[in-house]
């Protein structure tokens, strides 16, 4: 089970960096800086090579 969640914009698409460039939105190909994301590490995809800023869902103890 994954303890986190890949961040969304606002049209739903998952944000990430696709091209090696910037960070960009699977759907719409919005763009966005990273120091602009609420994130708390990125995840690397190790098979694509893509890059994922994500957020660390809360467990059972921390609630």
């Amino acid at each position: 089970m994954k303890n986190y969640k890949y961040i969304k914009c606002k049209c739903g698409g998952i944000i990430g960096m696709y091209n090696r460039n910037n960070f960009t939105c699977e759907r719409c190909d919005t763009e966005y800086e990273l120091y602009n994301l609420n994130y708390d590490t990125c995840m690397i995809n190790d098979k694509t090579g893509w890059i994922f800023p994500v957020v660390y869902l809360k467990t059972e103890s921390e609630e």
